[in-house]
């Protein structure tokens, strides 16, 4: 996909989506994607690009709305920049932070998960 690309359904723009990992909140996806790493060295690719869809129990990441998330550290520093399907479980209850926060903590000391929501960015777990 090109950046000027539409979303099929809605028609919004379609910034960073590839086919497997669409960029509309309009859709959805399972799992998470790292879309931008900041700490990583100059001239390497780092984490961008990392795809989780199975929990650590190989069981799949419940499927759920594109929302953009960004991982900081204790100290307010931005970490990482991605996308999540939101889904929740059967008491309603929101899951994929557990994944996005578990994989920025074990990666690189992430403490605080902040998502996108009605375009403003929110600190929602941390």
């Amino acid at each position: 996909m090109n950046n000027d690309e539409r979303c099929s359904v809605c028609g919004g723009l379609l910034f960073g989506a590839t086919e497997s990992f669409p960029a509309c909140s309009c859709l959805t996806m399972r799992g998470f994607r790292i879309d931008v790493d900041h700490i990583a060295d100059v001239g390497d690719r780092g984490r961008k690009g990392y795809i989780a869809d199975r929990w650590a129990s190989g069981e799949l990441i419940p499927e759920g709305p594109v929302v953009p998330f960004r991982l900081y550290d204790d100290d307010g520093e931005l970490y990482y920049e991605g996308r999540f399907g939101d889904a929740t479980d059967e008491e309603g209850l929101d899951i994929q932070y557990d994944a996005v926060l578990n994989f920025g903590e074990w990666d690189a000391g992430c403490t605080t998960v902040k998502v996108k929501r009605a375009g403003v960015w929110v600190q929602e777990i941390g």
